[in-house]
């Protein structure tokens, strides 16, 4: 590059710098400033995914231990059911060898076998 050549460039340049010096400094200000608003709004959104998923795994843990405590509650129910209706079972099979005795008596009677 020439010396005229290097001399226009950086008379270029510095008409540049001179017309829309002043504007630039004020672009790279602003985006400066966007990059920290960007920067800050990052932050709080990281914090409040971090609460989020902490309330999520609260939420988690209790319903897992309701659904846990109901299944207890459940199982205990159903075992108080099964054993009610083999209550129920034994209190059939007594009535029925008791009328199938009180059946046969009565066809002996009846038969005059005593």
């Amino acid at each position: 590059m020439s010396v005229k050549e290097e001399m226009g460039s950086n008379g270029i340049a510095q008409i540049r710098d001179l017309i829309v010096g002043e504007e630039m400094a004020g672009f790279r200000r602003q985006f400066k400033e966007i990059n920290s608003q960007l920067e800050a709004l990052k932050k709080k959104f990281d914090e409040e995914k971090a609460e989020i998923r902490r309330s999520i795994q609260n939420l988690d843990k209790g319903h897992s231990e309701n659904i846990k405590s109901t299944e207890q509650n459940l199982v205990k129910q159903l075992n108080s059911i099964i054993v009610r209706l083999n209550e129920l079972e034994l209190k059939k099979m007594d009535r029925e060898a008791f009328g199938d005795y009180l059946i046969e008596t009565g066809r002996q009677f009846k038969n005059g076998q005593s």
